[in-house]
């Protein structure tokens, strides 16, 4: 994995997302869906990092061809950019954008996840995450998100999609 790198997913990515086709593995998924070709790994490992998504996951999507590198950041833009605002982290937080990208990041992660998931039952639910206008209200919607999930695959792996979510929602 290429810390700043930005990854894509393939064709074959796409495919593994769309259709009913399951050649990656379960727990893989939820970083095969937030690969989208605007955040850096180490962004998505950081958003992926305490629900047990290791770098060599990123190797392994990527050898199996479902994911590429897009492109590298300039490196001496990033360093600059980081040099000039030290207290970056601070102001993303009262950053209105900052907010509007967890809600936005959110919803489609919970969106995706859903429709994966629960196939054509995931209507209603569907409809109950566009209704939300934050990510305040995505985050009262977590406990049905798990439950939904729960009831159709295991409790173990619904407490996960959870923790992503949340995750995202939250940093």
């Amino acid at each position: 994995m290429d810390k700043t790198a930005i990854y894509r997913k393939t064709d074959l990515g796409v495919a593994e997302i769309t259709t009913t086709r399951r050649t990656v593995d379960m727990k893989l998924r939820p970083l095969l869906i937030l690969i989208d070709g605007r955040r850096t790994a180490q962004r998505i490992h950081s958003l992926l990092g305490g629900v047990g998504i290791r770098e060599e996951h990123f190797d392994d999507l990527e050898g199996g061809g479902y994911i590429e590198i897009m492109r590298r950041p300039d490196p001496v833009a990033v360093s600059e950019a980081a040099a000039n605002d030290p207290r970056r982290a601070e102001a993303d937080e009262s950053d209105p954008a900052i907010a509007v990208r967890r809600f936005s990041e959110g919803q489609r992660y919970m969106t995706e996840t859903v429709a994966d998931k629960l196939g054509l039952r995931s209507f209603l639910f569907v409809l109950k995450i566009e209704k939300c206008s934050g990510a305040n209200d995505l985050i009262a919607l977590l406990p049905e998100f798990e439950k939904a999930i729960a009831k159709r695959l295991d409790a173990d792996y619904a407490r996960h999609c959870r923790r992503i979510a949340q995750t995202i929602l939250t940093q």
